[in-house]
């Protein structure tokens, strides 16, 4: 975890980082489970290279009774971050691959977005719908549901 002073933070906003909280939260068959493999994931994200974790809050692992159908308990974890994220590129990458629970942008308010950028967001997207679609064994989107997906996009 960084520890930045406020200046060095809006530095770093300045020169067109992204500060924003995300939560993420585990759910595992026991207490130990969910605190471990908090733990790592929140590790692994502290060595990718384009965030700086300014400051993360572990809460206390919660009892949840019948998670699903077939699980008579289960255990939750929630970690609450404060982060530096290099641009919306990086941003996006590490919500698809991480897994926030949520995200909250606090700053900056607006910001441009050149057809570089949509287009390695979307290009992204593209990867993990094939990579999802691989291990599937093929994914078919039926041609009248997208239609409809698109009617619905245009009226909005």
């Amino acid at each position: 975890m960084a520890k930045l002073t406020k200046k060095e933070i809006k530095k770093r906003i300045k020169d067109g980082w992204i500060y924003a909280r995300m939560w993420f939260e585990v759910l595992a068959l026991t207490k130990e489970a969910a605190d471990a493999s908090l733990k790592q994931h929140v590790e692994k994200l502290e060595k990718f290279p384009d965030i700086i974790i300014i400051n993360k809050r572990f809460m206390k692992v919660k009892k949840v009774k019948k998670p699903f159908r077939d699980i008579e308990q289960a255990f939750s974890k929630v970690v609450k971050t404060e982060v530096l994220v290099k641009n919306v590129e990086a941003l996006v990458y590490i919500t698809i691959m991480f897994g926030p629970s949520a995200v909250e942008i606090i700053e900056p308010l607006e910001f441009k977005l050149s057809i570089a950028t949509v287009q390695s967001i979307v290009n992204t997207f593209a990867d993990l719908v094939h990579r999802f679609a691989a291990m599937k064994g093929g994914l078919m989107i039926p041609i009248a549901y997208a239609e409809d997906l698109m009617k619905r996009r245009q009226r909005r």
